[in-house]
């Protein structure tokens, strides 16, 4: 029951979505912050004019308590985050924000009590020209260099949170030069505010009272900062103590090599502190799936999948061997085969929509068509001719038959195969298959006006169609070049169909499975019933003559004189 209830959950209650979105309202605090620094380009009272607005957003009582919950909720379990590290082998990226991350709170602390604090504590507000006197000296340099942290920091998080979208990719260019403007505009501001201010009449940015309230705060905050840091310290010591007398769990990588790790490590950590390659898009925060691995053997004695891996695997249609190897903590021997390769992990971001990257069977209508003799033709005629009759010819037949719902398969040579009823229509595609059959021909008949004089001779061309169950996959040595690909009985039947016109001297052969899914019956054409190769019981088929007129166009296939 404990489990039902936990399915209830909103996706974001849990501890690495509250930090995310924790960190994304501070992100968003210091862009408006940062962005107000920099209209001091235009002069202080444009400047000053701005802080009011930040103001009514941020000091509103729903906005501090955001900003605030968000300012000690990020930090917090960023610590626990890293006081429960099993291991500091990690990309260069993180390892910059970590380190960022830790200089930040340090850095801030002066800033943040000086303006903040004070005020808070004395009721005393700090202007802007005050606050610029003071950045006229040493102090000045070191809150240029706060920006920077801060949005460095910022940046790589939100960089890596949303790198897991496809739109991403396409527009990091755009991003990266949003990401560079932003703290150089802020920064041309603070020095174009300290000159502003330093060539006017001298200020006393000096308050006893607001002085006298910094000089009792900031000790007590950094006792509290030094306190926190050395408890993640110990905690970390401890740890690392501790995992000296444990025993190391084994894991077998199907491509090699044999590695241990410690109990409670996920294989991600594993693999990292082995230094065996492994995809990790998203950081390792269960939120791109790349880092995915198939359980070959043990997993009987997994823990099972806690909820933000059950919500991702379920999203990306995962069957029940696959795991995610950034939340998987193995507690015995396993042997695991990782499904994207490291240097593809990009590539392997399958969009959560795409049920077919592992595989599915479903009711689907293949199709097979092939000019006749063309072997014959291009003995005949220079290549070039021959290259581009054929690129028009699939180039035709193509836009037919994505317009009725289609999707090209391959390209076979001289012909090609297609599928019909991806999306599970309830007639496997078997109408779609038949319009584009249809129109196909008569697509045909068009080309023949163009090429007969080229070619010496009409283009005849023959159409097989079946329709049943396929396996549904992606196929590929790499993840990259996969393609979407039919397998199975079906594919081979309608394939033998195709071969069947040669035999019945037609323009197409279609299988009453089709005819019957799509119109409720098989009553036109001509009745056949034909042997294939592993079925037991021969299948019974229609071919058709040109004109291939079906009934939904309310006038009945002519059939041949012997049907």
């Amino acid at each position: 029951m404990a489990d039902e209830r936990r399915l209830t959950w909103p996706a974001w209650a849990n501890e690495r979505t509250i930090r995310l979105y924790a960190g994304v309202v501070l992100f968003i605090f210091v862009f408006f912050h940062l962005m107000n620094a920099g209209l001091l380009l235009f002069g202080l009272p444009v400047a000053g004019a701005m802080r009011p607005v930040m103001s009514m957003i941020w000091e509103s009582f729903p906005g501090a308590i955001l900003l605030y919950g968000s300012l000690i909720l990020h930090p917090l379990l960023s610590l626990k985050r890293l006081a429960l590290r099993r291991t500091w082998r990690m990309p260069i990226a993180e390892a910059l924000q970590t380190l960022l991350g830790l200089a930040i709170p340090f850095w801030m602390a002066r800033h943040v009590i000086a303006i903040r604090g004070t005020e808070a504590a004395t009721g005393i507000a700090t202007s802007y020209r005050e606050l610029l006197t003071n950045f006229n000296s040493q102090l000045g340099y070191e809150q240029g260099l706060l920006v920077l942290i801060v949005w460095v920091h910022g940046c790589i998080g939100i960089a890596t949170a949303l790198r897991v979208n496809a739109w991403f990719f396409r527009w990091r260019h755009a991003l990266f030069g949003a990401a560079v403007f932003v703290p150089t505009f802020a920064l041309a501001g603070l020095v174009a505010g300290i000159r502003e201010v330093a060539s006017a009449a001298p200020v006393n940015a000096s308050n006893p009272v607001r002085d006298a309230a910094f000089i009792a705060q900031y000790p007590v905050v950094m006792a509290i900062l030094k306190v926190l840091f050395a408890l993640v310290a110990a905690v970390i010591v401890i740890r690392y103590v501790v995992s000296r007398f444990q025993t190391r769990v084994m894991v077998r990588y199907a491509e090699g090599p044999n590695v241990r790790g410690l109990p409670g490590m996920t294989l991600l950590e594993i693999s990292r502190q082995n230094n065996v390659p492994h995809a990790a898009v998203c950081g390792g925060k269960a939120r791109c799936s790349t880092c995915r691995v198939r359980i070959i053997d043990g997993a009987a004695s997994l823990p099972q999948p806690n909820q933000a891996e059950r919500r991702l695997l379920a999203r990306i249609s995962a069957p029940e061997n696959v795991r995610l190897a950034c939340q998987l903590r193995p507690d015995g021997e396993i042997s695991v085969q990782r499904l994207v390769e490291a240097g593809n992990a990009r590539a392997g971001l399958v969009p959560h929509n795409d049920p077919f990257h592992w595989g599915v069977e479903r009711q689907v209508t293949l199709m097979f068509a092939d000019i006749r003799g063309f072997t014959a033709i291009s003995e005949k005629h220079f290549a070039y001719d021959i290259v581009f009759t054929l690129n028009r010819f699939q180039a035709d037949m193509a836009r037919v038959i994505e317009a009725n719902n289609g999707r090209i398969d391959k390209y076979l040579g001289d012909g090609l195969m297609a599928i019909f009823g991806l999306q599970g229509a309830k007639d496997a595609g078997s109408a779609d298959a038949l319009r584009a059959a249809a129109a196909m021909l008569e697509s045909l008949s068009k080309l023949n006006e163009e090429f007969e004089a080229l070619l010496g001779k009409k283009l005849r061309i023959g159409i097989g169609l079946h329709s049943g169950p396929a396996i549904l996959g992606r196929i590929g040595a790499h993840s990259q070049s996969a393609g979407l690909t039919a397998l199975g009985d079906t594919v081979n039947v309608a394939a033998r169909l195709e071969e069947l016109t040669k035999t019945f001297g037609s323009v197409c052969v279609v299988s009453e499975n089709t005819l019957i899914a799509a119109y409720g019956q098989a009553t036109i054409g001509v009745a056949h019933e034909v042997a294939i190769r592993g079925r037991q019981q021969p299948l019974a088929v229609r071919s058709f003559d040109l004109p291939l007129i079906l009934p939904e166009n309310e006038v009945l296939a002519q059939q041949s004189a012997s049907a």
